[in-house]
């Protein structure tokens, strides 16, 4: 459960497309992107939820 008022980050490997299904149905959105973030030199969106 999030406060209200409060704004959370994350970063999700961008292939992972389960976890993105997930938090996109809990209504984060996508904000940015980070190249080569993981080791593997795979890419990671950078999402956000507010409340």
């Amino acid at each position: 459960i999030i406060p209200s008022n409060c704004t959370v980050f994350l970063e999700v490997n961008r292939s992972n497309f389960i976890a993105i299904k997930i938090y996109t149905d809990l209504n984060f959105i996508k904000i940015d992107e980070r190249k080569n973030y993981y080791k593997n030199a795979e890419d990671a969106l950078v999402m956000r939820y507010s409340k």
